[in-house]
């Protein structure tokens, strides 16, 4: 009986199998040498199998960077693209390279398409690579080493190289640019290289991609993109911020009426001008139904009208300190009735952070109003900011209770989004670092307010500033890397992106009112200032996919199969179907025979 029993067993092995298959893609990479960076490749290992939505990671050697959250993300992001369901499946990743490479986010967008092609049963090409990190709405972002890497692919003569698109041209050398209150390191125009033709040279096709959809057409020529969902903006959202953007443009016009006839000193006059250019760009956004934006010039329009008028009172030490207390007053009645309040929906969690870090501003205002007390204008300017903020702060609790799909808020689920987000945001800042020869001041000063914040409790703010952290250096290496000639081209995808994204969310139930209004900001600026707009446009994206984080049904992988996984389960039941007609084949032949010799065995015993 051994031998049947054996036989059967290494059958079912070998049926329990067809589920076990590894997928594999081959990753390019750089190495750090003691003459800069050079090209590298590793092997991207994937396997599926069922269970609780676990992630495991086995990297060797160990990588630069740690490559554990952006792994988490660019699985988060495959499963959100598919909409599958990846709650009963736990995902084993392995990288194998040769020597160590730089890790951390430049593998996002290989990682998410392998856990794309291994969830739909496609099959990727294995001549084929891609470069590029992965980011909220399925973007392909820049990464670093280009050349480097096209040299590496060629080593292993590989076919075609999928790069970020805007980074055909590689730059140098590098020079300072200013993105608001971030200072970067910016490569020049001087000896670019084209690396489509660099790769011609080297025998390779250099194709530029936007999309994960895109990525998986290069792979497999297998059209996975979604039907485009159009915008149409909720009249909740439109009627709710056009009434903020009229009510703090409505005090504009009080703030500026009181200083009507009133004689502005020399000194001040650079402070009243640009009021009123604010109010005109706050007018003019209004006029074309642009509301955030109205709402965001008239609101620093007042802050400058206000400390005009604090200066015009000429107000006491004694009286300043009297103003404070009320304001603090207000913001502690505030935040008690906000925390109250709760939040159940994207949109109410959304508003507890755009409210809650006006009031955080506002308190941090009116410490600096303390320590600057001796200074008149100083002291006028802070208490003014402080103020507004509030006012602003009250403005925007508009949005609260506006209805919306209800997801899984408690204070726990928050936190473990605040912790996973703000270890994606170092992850990429420590990846952009590697790149650019000064810190990024305020995106570090960014990141240790969220641990701040992580620490006092205060979840929603830190996973507010993380996600702004994170498209920090998202927009730095993006200005970094972009040729110049791409970056409105580059800009448009990613405000596109936005778009569709926000609609899709829409369509759940969800609308990201923060992701909306930094995706309108980034539009108006686009004609102006590239740079910010591109900073914008990156909110928009990490603020526009919040749901990421938190618990919802979704249909399971099977229900969303394509045509490749209906074909390869019909391969797989005839297999299955074969397997156990030939086991009960051979039980049955085998068993017939079986019966004389034992039972002739077994009378010879007896005599």
């Amino acid at each position: 009986m051994k031998k049947p029993i054996v036989f059967l067993i290494l059958l079912l092995c070998l049926v329990s199998g067809v589920y076990a298959e590894e997928r594999s893609l081959k990753l390019l990479a750089v190495s750090e040498t003691d003459e800069g960076y050079e090209g590298s490749a590793a092997d991207l290992y994937l396997e599926i199998k069922p269970g609780n939505n676990r992630i495991f990671l086995d990297t060797y050697p160990l990588t630069k960077l740690d490559t554990q959250m952006s792994t988490r993300f660019a699985k988060s992001v495959a499963c959100d693209f598919l909409d599958a369901d990846c709650e009963k499946y736990d995902f084993f990743y392995r990288i194998r390279a040769d020597s160590a490479i730089i890790g951390g986010p430049s593998a996002g967008a290989a990682i998410a398409a392998l856990t794309v092609a291994a969830l739909s049963n496609i099959e990727l090409n294995e001549q084929y690579a891609i470069t590029g990190t992965i980011n909220s709405g399925g973007i392909v972002g820049p990464v670093g080493g280009l050349k480097a890497k096209i040299d590496a692919a060629a080593d292993l003569k590989l076919k075609k190289v999928m790069i970020p698109k805007g980074e055909r041209f590689a730059k140098s050398p590098l020079k300072e640019v200013s993105v608001g209150a971030i200072t970067i390191v910016e490569e020049g125009e001087n000896d670019t290289i084209d690396l489509v033709e660099y790769g011609k040279s080297k025998g390779i096709e250099v194709v530029e991609v936007t999309s994960l959809s895109d990525v998986i057409y290069e792979f497999s020529s297998i059209d996975l993109k979604k039907n485009i969902v159009e915008l149409e903006i909720s009249p909740l959202y439109t009627n709710t911020m056009e009434e903020i953007a009229k009510e703090l443009c409505n005090k504009n016009s009080e703030l500026k009426s009181k200083l009507a006839g009133r004689e502005i000193p020399q000194n001040l006059v650079p402070d009243f001008e640009a009021a009123v250019n604010l109010t005109s760009q706050g007018l003019n956004a209004l006029e074309k139904q642009k509301y955030y934006p109205a709402a965001s010039f008239c609101f620093g329009s007042n802050i400058r009208y206000s400390e005009l008028l604090f200066i015009f009172d000429n107000l006491t030490k004694e009286e300043v300190k009297e103003e404070i207390g009320k304001i603090r007053e207000e913001i502690a009645n505030f935040d008690s009735e906000i925390k109250e309040n709760g939040y159940k929906t994207i949109t109410d969690l959304q508003t507890y952070m755009i409210v809650k870090e006006r009031l955080v501003e506002a308190e941090e205002q009116l410490n600096r109003t303390i320590e600057g007390i001796d200074d008149e204008k100083e002291r006028a300017f802070y208490l003014a900011f402080a103020k507004e903020r509030v006012y602003s702060a009250r403005v925007w609790g508009k949005f609260f209770n506006k209805g919306g799909k209800e997801f899984k808020l408690d204070k726990g689920v928050v936190k473990e989004s605040c912790v996973n987000k703000l270890a994606e945001a170092e992850e990429n800042y420590r990846y952009v670092r590697l790149f650019l020869p000064t810190p990024l001041i305020g995106t570090q000063t960014e990141l240790d307010r969220a641990k701040i914040d992580l620490e006092k409790g205060d979840y929603e703010l830190c996973l507010f500033k993380a996600s702004k952290a994170k498209a920090e250096s998202n927009a730095v290496l993006s200005l970094t890397a972009i040729d110049e000639r791409n970056e409105k081209i580059v800009l448009d995808e990613k405000l596109k992106i936005a778009r569709e994204k926000i609609a899709e969310e829409q369509q759940k139930g969800v609308f990201p009112i923060l992701a909306y209004s930094y995706y309108e900001y980034a539009d108006v600026l686009k004609e102006t200032d590239t740079y910010s707009a591109l900073l914008y446009s990156e909110y928009a994206l990490e603020l526009s996919n919040l749901e990421l984080y938190f618990k919802e049904e979704k249909t399971t992988v099977t229900e969303k199969s394509k045509p490749e996984q209906k074909k390869n389960v019909v391969i797989y039941i005839f297999v299955y179907g074969f397997l156990i007609g030939l086991i009960v084949g051979i039980l049955i032949v085998y068993k017939k025979p079986l019966r004389g010799p034992i039972s002739r065995a077994s009378r010879g015993k007896k005599r």
